[in-house]
């Protein structure tokens, strides 16, 4: 008895081992990364919540330490306009809500999202410059726009 107990347990932890190294269908390797539309979507979400390791591991930035600089920096612009009063003569108002708006495919590996970001007293578009990256969709450049205002529209 006592070997028939060491051998289930024996089965238990190979089988469980074995459902552990299965990937799931949220690996970021599997399914983030896929489209420009997935990453432009998490690109926002990201800056959303405020999560630097996920704007960093959206980035097309490397070495790994220059990602997270990168990262903090943009987080630090984000939420240094976030900070800024309501009626503020040098921003307009408290952050209401964002939207994802369309993704445009430049070119081969090249696309633009879009997204309004609706402030108090005004609504600003931001693209999101997409690169496909060994196989994989990161975040080149995020810069505020007005010639593209009307993607954002959409």
């Amino acid at each position: 008895m006592h070997q028939t107990m060491r051998a289930l347990l024996f089965s238990c932890l190979a089988l469980f081992l074995v459902a552990c190294a299965q990937p799931t269908a949220t690996t970021p390797a599997t399914n983030e990364a896929t489209t420009p539309d997935a990453v432009h979507a998490a690109w926002v979400a990201a800056l959303k919540a405020s999560d630097q390791l996920q704007v960093a591991e959206l980035l097309a930035i490397t070495p790994p330490e220059a990602r997270a600089m990168e990262a903090g920096r943009i987080l630090a612009d984000v939420n240094d306009r976030r900070a800024i009063p309501a009626g503020s003569a040098i921003w307009p108002g408290a952050f209401q809500s964002v939207a994802v708006r369309s993704v445009q495919h430049a070119e081969d590996g090249l696309a633009n999202g879009y997204s309004l970001w609706r402030y108090e007293q005004a609504d600003l578009c931001y693209r999101t410059e997409l690169r496909l990256v060994d196989g994989a969709w990161r975040v080149a450049g995020w810069y505020r726009t007005v010639q593209d205002a009307a993607q954002c529209e959409r």
